[in-house]
């Protein structure tokens, strides 16, 4: 006969002056310390994640699990973290799986120690944004954070540690140096234009009636060069980043302004690429709406060039562990 699963979890939220039976009464304030990050290869490279980041740590689970006739349980703990982003300026995406993690318990010795880094590939999400009015009723955008955790499993022969004295480690950015747009006019062209080396479009169709638009897009672009964005940004280790990344692109009033941003209406844009090798075509289409935002006049492109990867370090300490009481 099958013997059953046990799982427990115990959770104590970390914040000022927090008591959890068996824990010290002393919690520090959740800060976590951006200890820096790798050496960039560049020079150049000089984007500081300490200038962009502020970070908390939610709380600490351990799981306890074991079989029904087991002596010893297999246990863990998982210390929940919270990253926000403060300056958006030059981030293209956060990769939030943990990556070269060490972990001391109260007496200074290693439990955990992953050095190595994941040749896999990455997957890096650009800051979501959202809007809302504020008081005053100012559209304003806000950055929604970022969410991980970073797993520790625990000796099952040895005592379940009352306290984490340090947890380090890394996670990736994907960041640039210089963001370019390109603006193009809101109306059919047959003529080709280069956005960036390696990369060109052609304005098929803009049309403009009573606060509406409707607009389709030629590409072409060679990937080794450059690279369309739907959202997530993929990265291999294996090959190269290209030169350039299509960031957004928006349309604007001829005020200047992204119709979009300004609320209100309906809008919908897409897009499909393929090609044989490194030479990429296809389309972008999309439609708007909006009755005060004012008449389509210009397409705009947001460029990230010379994109890099930069490894992050970060630091938590004095992180308490529940106690599990049979």
């Amino acid at each position: 006969m099958r013997s059953g699963i046990l799982i427990n979890l115990i959770v104590v939220a970390l914040c000022v002056g927090a008591v959890t039976a068996g824990q010290p009464a002393q919690v520090n304030d959740g800060a976590i310390m951006v200890m820096g990050a790798a050496a960039p290869d560049d020079p150049n490279n000089v984007w500081d994640p300490a200038q962009h980041f502020t970070q908390r740590w939610d709380s600490v689970t351990l799981l306890f699990r074991a079989d029904r006739n087991a002596v010893v349980p297999n246990r863990s703990v998982s210390v929940a973290c919270v990253v926000t982003l403060t300056d958006g300026s030059g981030l293209l995406g956060l990769y939030s799986t943990p990556a070269k993690i060490l972990v001391l318990d109260q007496h200074g010795t290693a439990i955990r120690d992953t050095t190595a880094i994941s040749q896999r590939d990455r997957f890096y999400f650009p800051p979501f944004v959202i809007k809302k009015f504020s008081p005053s009723g100012q559209l304003v955008s806000e950055f929604q954070p970022y969410s991980f955790s970073v797993d520790v499993p625990l000796d099952a022969n040895s005592p379940c540690p009352l306290l984490l004295n340090k947890v380090q480690w890394s996670m990736f950015a994907l960041v640039t140096n210089e963001l370019k747009t390109v603006d193009v006019p809101f109306a059919p062209s047959t003529t080709w234009v280069e956005l960036a080396p390696g990369l060109q479009i052609l304005v098929e169709q803009a049309t403009v009636s009573n606060g509406k638009y409707q607009y389709s897009i030629k590409v072409k672009y060679n990937r080794t060069k450059a690279s369309m964005t739907s959202g997530t940004i993929h990265v291999s280790p294996a090959e190269p980043l290209p030169e350039t990344i299509v960031m957004k692109m928006d349309v604007l009033n001829a005020q200047g302004k992204s119709i979009q941003d300004q609320g209100g209406g309906a809008f919908g844009s897409g897009g499909s690429y393929s090609g044989s090798g490194n030479e990429m075509t296809g389309t972008t289409s999309g439609s708007g709406s909006c009755s005060t935002c004012g008449n389509a006049a210009t397409i705009r492109y947001t460029l990230a060039i010379k994109p890099y990867e930069k490894e992050i370090r970060f630091l938590l300490e004095n992180v308490p562990v529940p106690i599990l009481w049979y």
